[in-house]
């Protein structure tokens, strides 16, 4: 009984020492624990190990191991994956080059100042689904809407003041809009002066 313990375990000492360069000679990528499990139960022939003898126990936990190892690495498709790209807009309050704030673009493309400091943007969803919407409901999506305080303080927040200067355009269509008219007291206006 001494002698097969004893021809049992110098067998799996050169078993394992031989899996052991077959993992030193593989590529440095694939040297982890689940090739060496797998290249140790490859070379052990787990399935003929019927004694309980300490090479069973020893093959068994290799088996134990590497099944645990697979279970890891395999995720289920129910899992939510991380997102791969988010939509980062960060102000820049210093540029590389000059040390200047810089201005968001996606701002100044999408969203348009008025002199009197409140934002204006396009109907959301004005050019989908035109066919199945009717007259009325296609004349409103052209209209413009205000954005509300909050956002025009973040959108100037966003852009540099080349962005809230006023500017004057020749035949300009939104000129009738650039003056607040109805609230004298918070905008008013200047009197002409006649000498």
């Amino acid at each position: 009984m001494a002698a097969a313990i004893r021809n049992r375990a110098s067998m799996m000492w050169r078993l394992g020492w031989n899996a052991v360069s077959q993992a030193r000679s593989a590529p440095q990528s694939s040297r982890n624990i689940s090739t060496l499990c797998q290249i140790f139960s490859n070379s052990l022939k787990i399935s003929q190990c019927r004694s309980f003898g300490a090479s069973s126990l020893i093959s068994n936990r290799i088996l134990k191991m590497n099944t645990e190892l697979k279970s890891q690495n395999t995720r289920c498709l129910l899992q939510p994956s991380s997102p791969t790209s988010v939509a980062k807009r960060n102000k820049v309050y210093y540029s590389k080059r000059k040390g200047k704030p810089k201005t968001i673009k996606a701002v100044t493309n999408r969203f348009y100042r008025l002199d009197w400091g409140i934002w204006i943007r396009t109907q959301s969803g004005r050019h989908k689904r035109i066919w199945k919407k009717s007259h009325t409901r296609r004349y409103l999506s052209r209209q413009h809407l205000f954005c509300n305080r909050q956002q025009s303080k973040l959108l100037d927040k966003m852009t540099t003041e080349y962005w809230h200067r006023p500017r004057h355009y020749v035949d300009d269509p939104y000129a009738p809009y650039q003056k607040r008219t109805n609230l004298p007291q918070y905008f008013p206006e200047k009197r002409p002066f006649y000498p």
